[in-house]
This record gives C-alpha cells, sequence and structure tokens, in this order.
C-alpha cells in the first residue's frame, strides 16, 4: 500500500505506514481501546488504510472511523486523526463519476457482445460473424449502459454518503477549527449527511478564534447565514458567537433579517451586536480595498515640493561643489 496518513498540524511528512487488511485494522483498534493507547505506527497503518477510497469496504471503512473516535489519543494523534477524517468529510461524491460511467458502459458492452456471440455464432463466416458481433454488441451495450449506469451511480452515492457522514460524526469528536467551512456547508444537505453535520456543528464552532476571521474568503459567513433562521434556539447561540468571531461584512443583511424575524428577546439583543459588529468589519473592509486617487497640481508652482534642477546645473564649477571641510592649516 502506497497511501500515507494524513500529517500533523506542523506539517512534518509522515512514513509510509505497512499494509494492513480490514479485519486486522478493526482488531487491532479494539486492543487498542483495550489497552487505552494505540502505537503511532498502528494508528498510521489504519489511516492509510482509510484514505484509501473503497466503495465495496464502506461499512468496515466507517466503521474503523467511528472506532477512531473512542481511543484515548494523544494531542499528535488527535491532530492526525482530525486531519484525516477531515480529509475523507471533504471526498468529493461526484469525483470521477464519468471513470465510472464509462466502466459500467465497457462491461455492458462486454456482456452484450458475449451473449451474442454466444446465441448468435454460426462459423459460417467467420470475419462477417466477427463483425456482426462486434455491432450488435456495442448497439446492445447503450440500452443496457443506461439502466445499469444510473442504479450503480446510485448506489456508489449512497456508499459515499455512508462514509462520509462518519467521518462528519468523527470532525464533531476530534473538532478543528479547518473543519467548520465543510461542516457548515454539509448541514444543507439532506439525508444523513445533513443530521451528522447538524449535530457535530456546535462543536466544531467552538473551536473557532478571532484570529480565524478572514474576510471575504470561503464561504463559512453566507452559509452559517443561511442555516441561522431555521436553526434552533442553541444552535442560533452557536451561530451568532462564530459570526462574532469570524464572520466578515457579507452577513450584515442575514443578521438584521434574523433581528426583524426572531421573537427571542435574548436572541434578538444578542443578534444586533453581532450586526452592528459586522457592519463595522465591513466599513473596515471596504477601506482597505479603496485606493488612493492622486490629487491635482497646485496652482502656485511655489508649492510643490521637489524642483527641477536649474539649466546647466551639470556644467556647474567643480570648486562650487566641493569645498574643504575646514580651513588648511599653515
Amino acid at each position: 500500500m502506497r497511501d500515507e496518513a494524513g500529517s500533523g498540524s506542523g506539517g512534518a511528512r509522515q512514513p509510509k505506514a505497512r499494509p494492513i487488511a480490514w479485519r486486522a485494522a478493526e482488531g487491532l483498534l479494539q486492543r487498542a481501546a483495550a489497552d487505552g493507547c494505540v502505537a503511532d505506527a498502528d494508528l498510521q497503518a489504519v489511516l492509510a488504510l482509510l484514505l484509501r477510497p473503497n466503495g465495496w469496504r464502506y461499512r468496515a471503512r466507517a466503521r474503523l472511523i467511528q472506532q477512531l473516535t473512542r481511543l484515548q489519543l494523544s494531542a499528535e494523534q488527535r491532530r492526525t486523526v482530525a486531519a484525516a477524517v477531515l480529509r475523507i468529510a471533504a471526498e468529493d461524491a461526484h469525483a470521477d463519476q464519468a471513470g465510472r460511467f464509462a466502466r459500467w458502459a465497457l462491461l455492458s458492452a462486454a456482456v452484450s457482445l458475449l451473449l451474442v456471440l454466444y446465441f448468435d455464432f454460426s462459423y459460417a463466416n467467420r470475419l462477417l460473424d466477427w463483425l456482426y458481433a462486434l455491432a450488435t454488441g456495442l448497439l446492445g451495450a447503450v440500452p443496457m449502459a443506461v439502466i445499469v449506469a444510473p442504479v450503480a451511480e446510485r448506489s456508489e452515492a449512497v456508499r459515499r454518503a455512508a462514509v462520509r457522514a462518519a467521518a462528519i460524526d468523527a470532525v464533531g469528536m476530534v473538532p478543528s477549527p479547518e473543519a467548520a467551512p465543510m461542516v457548515a456547508a454539509a448541514c444543507r444537505q439532506r439525508g444523513i449527511t445533513g443530521r451528522v453535520a447538524r449535530r457535530s456543528l456546535p462543536t466544531v464552532l467552538a473551536t473557532l478564534r478571532t484570529e480565524h476571521y478572514r474576510p471575504g474568503e470561503g464561504r463559512l459567513t453566507p452559509d452559517l447565514c443561511r442555516l441561522l433562521p431555521g436553526a434552533d434556539a442553541g444552535l442560533q447561540r452557536d451561530i451568532l458567537r462564530a459570526l462574532e468571531r469570524v464572520g466578515d461584512g457579507r452577513g450584515v443583511e442575514a443578521v438584521e433579517a434574523f433581528v426583524a424575524r426572531t421573537h427571542s428577546d435574548p436572541l434578538a439583543a444578542r443578534a444586533r451586536e453581532v450586526a452592528a459588529l459586522l457592519r463595522q468589519r465591513r466599513a473596515h473592509e471596504r477601506q482597505s480595498t479603496t485606493l488612493l486617487r492622486p490629487t491635482e497640481a497646485p496652482n502656485d508652482p511655489a508649492a510643490i515640493l521637489l524642483r527641477p534642477a536649474p539649466s546647466g546645473g551639470a556644467n556647474a564649477e567643480a570648486e562650487l561643489l566641493v569645498r574643504p571641510s575646514a580651513a588648511p592649516e599653515e
């Protein structure tokens, strides 16, 4: 196995992990949970196995992710596990979709060709029989691919959603500020992914600090503003606290609209404070992006600080330019 586990916060390159099977990985984590600790080499081997996408092993992959969150890990191991599960949670569900469709289409063509060869191969004329079988097989592959490929793609999406939901749940147990944009975006999804993301969001938002404020970057502020009206009171308080720490000027209108619609006086007062802070940040963001315009030339030439040298300055006598610093001694 050539995959490597995710690196820690320091960005150090991790050593390559030894190959390990799925059942062996589950047994290893079970023994580590009983012992109360896990060796770094064993942890790297399990993470390397998890970071290799395998749609057919999605149940085992989800179980391993859940087992990782129950281990007693050191601070460095927690950072490594957090980076790994964040990579798994951020996997694109539509990655290599064209490749999967192409593989299913080729499989359908091969099956259709084999059926034609088996039921309709007269051996009267080998060349014509092969051409006929090839053409019929390719034509027959079209309806088979239309039926098989969408079903297979739907099955793949279900498997990926199960693994991603387990990873998002693990992100909530080993939270990090880097996971906030991904979890906030996942809250808007339907099904198990959205439910797990909304459950993990409060613990992830609690890790945000004012030093994570990045004006105009990413989609965290817009995604939090979209979640604000439909969330419960507890999550609304967490979202307002996160906007107070890292929100930028793009959230002013959404927070002001929330103030006008909410019926909770404490939440409305809190939202007014956040809206005022966001307005200040928006004004500062606009000032920082405004360029200074050049001033016009003054009417009074004497007001010009820098004036050109007089003509003939290059031919000035050398004795006028160079003077002794003191009178010569007699």
